[in-house]
Protein backbone atom coordinates (compact mmCIF):
# COMPACT_ATOMS: atom_id res chain seq x y z
CA UNK A 1 0.00 0.00 0.00
CA UNK A 2 1.25 3.43 -0.97
CA UNK A 3 0.03 6.42 0.72
CA UNK A 4 -0.57 9.72 -1.60
CA UNK A 5 -1.54 12.94 -0.33
CA UNK A 6 -5.24 14.24 -1.72
CA UNK A 7 -7.52 17.21 -1.44
CA UNK A 8 -10.75 17.68 -0.19
CA UNK A 9 -12.36 20.32 -2.24
CA UNK A 10 -15.10 22.80 -0.77
CA UNK A 11 -15.72 25.02 -3.87
CA UNK A 12 -13.75 26.08 -7.25
CA UNK A 13 -14.80 29.18 -9.16
CA UNK A 14 -16.33 28.25 -12.75
CA UNK A 15 -13.87 28.50 -15.60
CA UNK A 16 -10.89 29.06 -13.83
CA UNK A 17 -7.40 27.26 -13.42
CA UNK A 18 -7.41 25.71 -10.09
CA UNK A 19 -4.27 23.66 -9.25
CA UNK A 20 -3.84 21.18 -6.86
CA UNK A 21 -0.40 19.44 -6.16
CA UNK A 22 -0.31 15.60 -4.98
CA UNK A 23 2.59 14.05 -3.66
CA UNK A 24 3.08 10.54 -3.72
CA UNK A 25 4.25 9.03 -0.54
CA UNK A 26 5.33 5.37 0.42
CA UNK A 27 3.87 3.16 3.14
CA UNK A 28 6.03 4.78 5.73
CA UNK A 29 5.44 8.36 5.13
CA UNK A 30 8.36 9.29 2.90
CA UNK A 31 7.81 10.91 -0.09
CA UNK A 32 8.20 8.67 -3.54
CA UNK A 33 10.76 11.08 -5.45
CA UNK A 34 10.83 9.19 -8.88
CA UNK A 35 7.15 8.39 -10.19
CA UNK A 36 7.96 7.43 -13.21
CA UNK A 37 6.30 3.81 -12.74
CA UNK A 38 3.13 5.44 -12.51
CA UNK A 39 0.43 7.77 -13.13
CA UNK A 40 -2.64 9.52 -11.71
CA UNK A 41 -6.12 10.06 -13.77
CA UNK A 42 -8.86 12.36 -12.24
CA UNK A 43 -12.40 12.47 -13.43
CA UNK A 44 -15.25 14.40 -12.57
CA UNK A 45 -18.98 13.42 -12.73
CA UNK A 46 -21.64 16.21 -12.36
CA UNK A 47 -23.56 18.56 -14.45
CA UNK A 48 -20.67 18.74 -16.91
CA UNK A 49 -20.81 15.96 -19.40
CA UNK A 50 -19.22 14.58 -22.25
CA UNK A 51 -21.86 12.84 -25.11
CA UNK A 52 -22.57 10.34 -24.05
CA UNK A 53 -23.09 11.15 -20.05
CA UNK A 54 -19.46 9.80 -19.63
CA UNK A 55 -16.93 11.62 -16.67
CA UNK A 56 -15.02 14.31 -17.68
CA UNK A 57 -11.18 14.07 -17.12
CA UNK A 58 -9.25 16.25 -15.55
CA UNK A 59 -5.62 17.68 -16.68
CA UNK A 60 -2.93 15.99 -14.32
CA UNK A 61 0.77 16.65 -15.20
CA UNK A 62 3.64 15.25 -13.71
CA UNK A 63 5.52 17.77 -11.59
CA UNK A 64 8.76 17.44 -9.43
CA UNK A 65 9.98 15.11 -7.21
CA UNK A 66 7.22 12.60 -7.25
CA UNK A 67 4.38 15.18 -7.11
CA UNK A 68 1.36 15.91 -9.77
CA UNK A 69 -0.33 18.59 -10.86
CA UNK A 70 -4.46 18.36 -11.46
CA UNK A 71 -6.13 21.12 -12.73
CA UNK A 72 -9.75 21.81 -11.61
CA UNK A 73 -11.26 24.10 -14.13
CA UNK A 74 -15.18 23.48 -15.34
CA UNK A 75 -17.66 25.49 -17.05
CA UNK A 76 -21.07 24.40 -15.48
CA UNK A 77 -21.97 25.39 -11.90
CA UNK A 78 -23.56 22.90 -9.70
CA UNK A 79 -22.00 19.73 -7.48
CA UNK A 80 -19.82 17.24 -8.82
CA UNK A 81 -18.26 14.03 -7.70
CA UNK A 82 -13.86 13.58 -8.22
CA UNK A 83 -12.80 10.77 -8.85
CA UNK A 84 -8.84 9.94 -8.88
CA UNK A 85 -7.37 6.55 -9.87
CA UNK A 86 -3.67 5.36 -10.06
CA UNK A 87 -2.57 3.30 -13.03
CA UNK A 88 0.81 1.72 -13.57
CA UNK A 89 3.05 2.15 -16.37
CA UNK A 90 4.48 -0.73 -18.82
CA UNK A 91 1.16 -2.36 -20.88
CA UNK A 92 -2.35 -3.09 -20.86
CA UNK A 93 -4.53 -5.68 -19.31
CA UNK A 94 -5.61 -8.49 -21.67
CA UNK A 95 -8.51 -10.80 -21.39
CA UNK A 96 -8.31 -13.61 -23.87
CA UNK A 97 -11.56 -15.78 -24.62
CA UNK A 98 -12.38 -19.39 -26.16
CA UNK A 99 -15.04 -18.10 -28.60
CA UNK A 100 -15.26 -14.84 -30.58
CA UNK A 101 -17.91 -13.12 -28.73
CA UNK A 102 -15.65 -12.11 -26.05
CA UNK A 103 -18.15 -13.84 -23.70
CA UNK A 104 -18.47 -15.53 -20.32
CA UNK A 105 -14.78 -15.58 -17.98
CA UNK A 106 -12.13 -15.14 -19.66
CA UNK A 107 -9.15 -17.99 -20.00
CA UNK A 108 -6.68 -15.76 -19.71
CA UNK A 109 -6.16 -12.89 -17.94
CA UNK A 110 -2.73 -10.57 -17.99
CA UNK A 111 -0.73 -7.23 -18.74
CA UNK A 112 0.83 -7.31 -22.02
CA UNK A 113 3.19 -4.73 -22.34
CA UNK A 114 1.90 -4.06 -26.41
CA UNK A 115 -0.91 -5.22 -28.42
CA UNK A 116 1.68 -6.52 -31.95
CA UNK A 117 0.91 -10.58 -31.90
CA UNK A 118 1.20 -12.42 -34.82
CA UNK A 119 -0.38 -16.08 -33.93
CA UNK A 120 -0.52 -17.31 -37.68
CA UNK A 121 -2.15 -20.55 -37.04
CA UNK A 122 -1.45 -21.05 -33.78
CA UNK A 123 -2.84 -20.79 -30.53
CA UNK A 124 -4.24 -17.72 -29.59
CA UNK A 125 -4.94 -19.19 -26.19
CA UNK A 126 -4.17 -22.26 -24.61
CA UNK A 127 -6.82 -23.91 -25.88
CA UNK A 128 -8.18 -22.01 -28.70
CA UNK A 129 -6.32 -21.28 -32.13
CA UNK A 130 -9.95 -20.22 -34.10
CA UNK A 131 -12.67 -19.28 -32.60
CA UNK A 132 -10.91 -17.22 -29.93
CA UNK A 133 -11.40 -13.14 -29.33
CA UNK A 134 -9.58 -10.53 -26.84
CA UNK A 135 -9.99 -7.70 -25.22
CA UNK A 136 -7.25 -4.84 -24.20
CA UNK A 137 -7.92 -1.74 -21.89
CA UNK A 138 -4.91 0.53 -20.73
CA UNK A 139 -4.20 4.15 -21.12
CA UNK A 140 -2.19 5.94 -23.17
CA UNK A 141 0.69 8.89 -22.72
CA UNK A 142 1.50 10.86 -25.64
CA UNK A 143 5.19 11.60 -25.98
CA UNK A 144 4.38 15.35 -27.18
CA UNK A 145 1.64 17.18 -28.03
CA UNK A 146 0.84 16.19 -31.62
CA UNK A 147 -2.02 15.09 -34.14
CA UNK A 148 -2.00 11.27 -33.48
CA UNK A 149 -3.55 8.33 -36.03
CA UNK A 150 -3.73 4.82 -35.10
CA UNK A 151 -3.57 1.49 -37.19
CA UNK A 152 -5.27 -1.52 -36.51
CA UNK A 153 -4.30 -4.59 -37.94
CA UNK A 154 -6.14 -7.48 -37.05
CA UNK A 155 -7.06 -11.15 -38.39
CA UNK A 156 -9.87 -11.62 -38.64
CA UNK A 157 -11.93 -8.48 -36.98
CA UNK A 158 -11.39 -5.57 -34.85
CA UNK A 159 -12.87 -2.36 -32.62
CA UNK A 160 -11.19 0.53 -31.27
CA UNK A 161 -12.31 3.09 -28.25
CA UNK A 162 -10.58 6.34 -27.46
CA UNK A 163 -12.06 7.77 -24.19
CA UNK A 164 -15.22 5.44 -24.82
CA UNK A 165 -15.62 6.82 -28.23
CA UNK A 166 -15.53 4.09 -31.01
CA UNK A 167 -13.45 5.09 -33.57
CA UNK A 168 -12.67 2.12 -35.59
CA UNK A 169 -15.00 -0.99 -36.46
CA UNK A 170 -13.91 -3.46 -38.39
CA UNK A 171 -15.42 -7.24 -39.34
CA UNK A 172 -12.75 -8.29 -41.82
CA UNK A 173 -9.33 -9.10 -41.81
CA UNK A 174 -6.82 -6.12 -42.92
CA UNK A 175 -5.39 -2.97 -41.63
CA UNK A 176 -7.45 0.35 -41.60
CA UNK A 177 -6.69 3.75 -40.00
CA UNK A 178 -8.21 5.98 -37.59
CA UNK A 179 -9.16 9.67 -38.04
CA UNK A 180 -6.43 11.94 -37.02
CA UNK A 181 -6.59 13.12 -33.03
CA UNK A 182 -4.79 16.41 -31.57
CA UNK A 183 -3.13 14.35 -28.26
CA UNK A 184 -1.70 16.54 -25.67
CA UNK A 185 0.59 15.22 -23.07
CA UNK A 186 -1.32 17.17 -19.64
CA UNK A 187 -3.68 13.51 -18.97
CA UNK A 188 -3.92 10.12 -20.19
CA UNK A 189 -6.40 8.91 -22.70
CA UNK A 190 -8.25 5.65 -22.52
CA UNK A 191 -7.83 3.18 -25.04
CA UNK A 192 -9.96 -0.07 -25.66
CA UNK A 193 -9.48 -2.44 -28.50
CA UNK A 194 -11.43 -5.71 -29.19
CA UNK A 195 -9.89 -8.90 -31.38
CA UNK A 196 -11.68 -11.54 -32.57
CA UNK A 197 -10.68 -14.89 -35.24
CA UNK A 198 -12.70 -16.98 -37.04
CA UNK A 199 -10.77 -18.94 -38.27
CA UNK A 200 -7.13 -19.43 -40.14
CA UNK A 201 -4.62 -16.85 -39.21
CA UNK A 202 -4.81 -14.65 -36.28
CA UNK A 203 -3.21 -11.19 -35.86
CA UNK A 204 -3.76 -8.47 -33.99
CA UNK A 205 -1.36 -5.22 -33.78
CA UNK A 206 -1.75 -1.48 -32.57
CA UNK A 207 0.46 1.07 -33.83
CA UNK A 208 0.81 5.14 -34.30
CA UNK A 209 2.07 7.68 -36.15
CA UNK A 210 1.85 11.91 -35.79
CA UNK A 211 2.74 14.77 -37.29
CA UNK A 212 5.78 15.84 -35.37
CA UNK A 213 8.31 13.02 -36.74
CA UNK A 214 6.93 10.30 -35.32
CA UNK A 215 6.52 7.44 -38.01
CA UNK A 216 4.12 4.44 -37.99
CA UNK A 217 5.59 2.52 -35.18
CA UNK A 218 4.05 -0.39 -32.56
CA UNK A 219 2.63 1.65 -29.67
CA UNK A 220 5.58 0.67 -26.99
CA UNK A 221 5.07 -0.06 -23.47
CA UNK A 222 6.71 3.64 -22.00
CA UNK A 223 3.34 4.69 -23.12
CA UNK A 224 1.15 2.19 -22.17
CA UNK A 225 -0.46 2.13 -18.55
CA UNK A 226 -2.68 -0.85 -17.04
CA UNK A 227 -4.59 -2.15 -13.46
CA UNK A 228 -6.58 1.20 -13.19
CA UNK A 229 -7.46 1.24 -9.38
CA UNK A 230 -9.41 4.17 -7.44
CA UNK A 231 -7.92 5.78 -4.47
CA UNK A 232 -9.05 5.11 -0.95
CA UNK A 233 -11.61 7.60 -0.04
CA UNK A 234 -12.97 9.08 -3.33
CA UNK A 235 -14.73 9.95 -4.84
CA UNK A 236 -14.79 13.65 -2.86
CA UNK A 237 -17.34 16.44 -3.11
CA UNK A 238 -16.52 19.33 -5.51
CA UNK A 239 -19.24 22.59 -6.04
CA UNK A 240 -18.53 24.77 -9.16
CA UNK A 241 -20.10 28.27 -8.85
CA UNK A 242 -19.37 31.86 -10.18
CA UNK A 243 -17.80 33.18 -7.24
CA UNK A 244 -14.63 32.45 -5.82
CA UNK A 245 -14.60 29.77 -2.66
CA UNK A 246 -12.86 30.32 0.70
CA UNK A 247 -8.94 30.33 0.83
CA UNK A 248 -9.26 26.72 2.78
CA UNK A 249 -10.76 25.02 -0.44
CA UNK A 250 -8.31 22.75 -0.62
CA UNK A 251 -5.66 21.02 2.36
CA UNK A 252 -4.10 17.67 2.21
CA UNK A 253 -4.44 14.49 4.34
CA UNK A 254 -3.06 10.90 3.62
CA UNK A 255 -5.22 8.45 2.04
CA UNK A 256 -3.87 4.74 0.89
CA UNK A 257 -4.56 2.81 -2.40
CA UNK A 258 -3.25 -1.09 -3.03
CA UNK A 259 -1.30 -1.26 -6.31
Amino acid sequence: ALPIYHFEVVGVRRSTTNIITMQSKDENGNDIIDATNFFMICEVDGPERLAPPYRVPLDVVPHVFGQFKVDVNLDTNGPYLVYCYVVNRGGVNSRYYNNRWVEGEPATERVDTAVDFNWGEGLVTADASDFASAQYDGYLMVPQAANYTFYVTADDGAKMWIDDELVLSQDLPGSWETRTFLLAGTRLYHVQLLFYERTGDARMRLEWSNDQGLNRTVVPMEYLYHTRQVLARYPKNLMVWDQPGPVEAFYHSDLEYNV
